[in-house]
């Protein structure tokens, strides 16, 4: 665990997990990265894990190459935990060498931003083919076919700044925050691409506060963080839209919202899915898993919403239990009421 974490007090929170979900989970062991391949003309030093491919500009000193692996295989390990309760379509065992997830990796940022990196950007994730339009609750299922595409097509890219290596290639800072880093690897592994903006978002903010700390995942300490922070940020929670219209929003109206007004569209993303897997037990963890399996059939997000709703059938129901059930952990949260309301 990270100082940040640390400082904030997550370290001696306790949190019980809703039964089956992830509670703690063994950090993966020999991740450290193994050379393939130097000086291929293009990429430089070439770099595997049992489920990525590195590229990197510069030869990576040892420790460079046990932290890469480690931080990189235990995001794996994490979505893989959730894969075994939702489904998660590309978070699987170990994977072959054709099918590994790309990661570029870059060793100033000027060369970051030279190759697409957006500015002030830890790491991003760069699709180039997308299953379904964003955004959209559906379109078609997913087939094996689309997976394939999708590994083959997408990549992560991330500067040797954000993994606290210098421009040789070797650790000069042990304790960086990789939150950032680890959300935009959850979009990779994760295969979002299929989910409305809000779960979008949501489980890859969610991933990026697990943290893994005396060789465990610690899944309650993750819960423990995003409660922290919503208590910290309650200040951002005023929405002027209702909870409904959150879970039906485009990705250009969440952007929009976090741009234009104070309204924290991210961290209401992933305190959404800590109600569900956190805060209402096992049919709340149902009724997640009944509507991510809805959108992955191709489902719209209009009919799969219905099962989000699950026994509370109704939006309006389902707001006032999320704005109770954080309340009572000592969060504020205020929606607008349903378009059309007064």
């Amino acid at each position: 665990m990270n100082r940040r974490l640390k400082e904030m007090g997550v370290e001696g929170m306790d949190v019980s997990a809703p039964d089956r979900w992830p509670t703690q989970i063994p950090v993966p062991q020999g991740t450290r990265l193994k050379e393939v391949s130097s000086r291929d003309g293009q990429s430089g030093f070439t770099y595997e894990t049992n489920n990525y491919r590195f590229y990197s500009q510069v030869e990576l000193d040892d420790a460079g190459q046990e932290a890469i692996g480690r931080l990189f295989e235990c995001a794996y390990a994490a979505n893989k935990a959730v894969g075994r309760v939702l489904p998660v379509p590309r978070a699987k065992g170990k994977r072959a060498s054709k099918d590994k997830l790309e990661v570029y990796l870059y060793k100033n940022m000027a060369e970051y931003y030279a190759h697409g990196g957006p500015r002030g950007s830890a790491g991003v994730f760069m699709s180039l083919k997308r299953v379904m339009p964003e955004g959209s609750g559906a379109g078609r299922r997913i087939t094996k076919a689309d997976e394939k595409d999708i590994i083959h097509d997408d990549m992560v890219k991330v500067p040797f700044e954000s993994l606290g290596i210098n421009e040789q290639g070797r650790v000069v800072n042990s304790d960086l925050d990789s939150h950032a880093l680890v959300h935009e690897l959850t979009h990779q592994c994760f295969c979002l691409n299929g989910l409305p903006i809000w779960a979008n978002e949501g489980w890859a903010e969610y991933i990026g506060f697990v943290p893994y700390q005396y060789e465990v995942l610690d899944f309650d300490k993750c819960f423990a963080t995003v409660l922290l922070n919503a208590k910290h940020l309650q200040h951002t929670l005023v929405f002027p839209f209702s909870l409904e219209d959150f879970l039906r929003m485009s990705q250009e109206e969440m952007y929009g919202h976090m741009e234009g007004s104070n309204s924290n569209t991210y961290l209401l993303s992933v305190m959404c899915v800590c109600y569900f897997v956190h805060l209402s037990g096992r049919p709340g963890v149902k009724c997640m898993r009944d509507y991510m399996n809805a959108l992955l059939k191709g489902e719209s997000n209009e009919r799969a919403l219905r099962k989000l709703y699950g026994r509370l059938r109704t939006p309006e129901r389902l707001q006032e239990a999320f704005v109770k059930a954080w309340g009572e952990r000592g969060v504020t949260v205020r929606f607008a009421s349903p378009q059309g309301e007064d």
